[in-house]
């Protein structure tokens, strides 16, 4: 189960089974999305996970590889904590190239 796959688990919980304050601590320490993970934004765009910035390890930085349903000649950085109408609307199993 990847990071943000386990945290719906806890958000499911709150209150029943887990605390929380908990529950909040745990997503500010862990990277819900880890470095290398494949994601596709809401936008269409297609990357992978770059870096995360420190203490919101729900928004990454996002090296972009694929838009408009093609490669990129030049990959680029999205940070989406400077982004917020950007999201991570599912993770992929695509590689960065060589």
């Amino acid at each position: 189960m990847l990071p943000h796959q386990g945290l719906e688990v806890l958000y499911a919980g709150v209150g029943k089974k887990f605390d929380n304050t908990i529950i909040e601590a745990f997503r500010r320490a862990v990277a819900i999305y880890p470095n290398g993970l494949s994601v596709e934004l809401n936008d269409g765009r297609k990357g992978v996970v770059s870096s995360q910035n420190e203490g919101i390890g729900d928004r990454p930085m996002i090296r972009i590889l694929e838009e408009d349903g093609e490669q990129v000649k030049e990959p680029y950085e999205v940070d989406l904590n400077k982004n917020l109408h950007l999201l991570i609307m599912k993770c992929l199993d695509i590689q960065e190239p060589a």
